[in-house]
């Protein structure tokens, strides 16, 4: 089974522009937020925001498997 034969072969096929484009698809929830926030980069009142948030979550999460949770401020 080492031998190759190919039946016919078809030479310079018309093809739709979309057979060259990226496959469509829809973001995931975390996608979307890391696009928002990314978006959101040169409003520094937006980034300080969202990195507060984020603490207030990691502080709850530590609490929650009794890693401690000090405030940093």
């Amino acid at each position: 089974m080492n031998q190759l034969t190919i039946q016919s072969m078809e030479v310079n096929p018309t093809l739709p522009a979309g057979f060259f484009s990226p496959p469509q698809h829809s973001p995931t929830p975390l996608q979307e937020f890391l696009e928002q926030l990314y978006m959101e980069r040169t409003d520094p009142r937006s980034v300080m925001c969202e990195f507060q948030e984020g603490e207030r979550w990691t502080e709850c999460a530590q609490m929650r498997v009794g890693g401690g949770g000090g405030s940093r401020t």
